[in-house]
């Protein structure tokens, strides 16, 4: 794929969403590994269409790049805009539809304003809405994000190491 133009940004009922873009766009913008046409044509998209997602009042804070395996990249990130519904720190996640389906376990209904379970119905429904966009020639990625509320370090492992020369030693003292 040598070029690629961003058509829209249809939330899990195929009605375009913002918020979606917003994420999409951050995602984008904040990843330092290779960059895709597909990053690309989401920055033209925003930039071209007058939307302002205000990127300087985010600081990313680590990445997760694209592999082939996981086909998905993520870019952790924060805003201490108080005054934004977006306060916080998110893992904002965005790749093939299917990889990023694997990893979520609630949706957002945008109407009703709540985030519910991510139920079997809501994956055949985004499934179905995949299938008929593909079916118009369009390529679909996937955008999910996770409210990071803390870290937390619940354990941490222990090992003793042992130079080979001991090893070794011991080893002749046993024969």
């Amino acid at each position: 794929m040598n070029h690629a133009i961003m058509v829209n940004h249809l939330d899990y009922s195929g009605l375009p969403q913002e918020k979606v873009l917003r994420f999409a766009f951050l995602n984008s913008y904040f990843k330092t590994d290779q960059k895709y046409p597909l990053d690309d044509a989401i920055l033209a998209f925003v930039y071209s269409n007058g939307f302002r997602f205000q990127p300087s009042k985010w600081r990313k804070i680590d990445e997760i790049p694209f592999d082939f395996i996981r086909r998905r990249v993520s870019v952790i990130m924060e805003t201490e805009d108080r005054h934004s519904q977006f306060f916080g720190r998110f893992m904002v996640t965005k790749g093939a539809l299917l990889e990023v389906l694997k990893v979520c376990s609630f949706i957002e209904n945008f109407d009703k304003d709540e985030i519910c379970l991510f139920s079997s119905d809501d994956y055949q429904r985004i499934l179905n809405l995949s299938e008929d966009i593909s079916n118009e020639g369009l390529r679909i990625i996937g955008v999910a994000i996770r409210k990071l509320e803390m870290v937390c370090l619940f354990f941490f492992s222990i090992f003793l190491f042992i130079p080979i020369t001991m090893i070794l030693h011991q080893d002749r003292l046993m024969d």
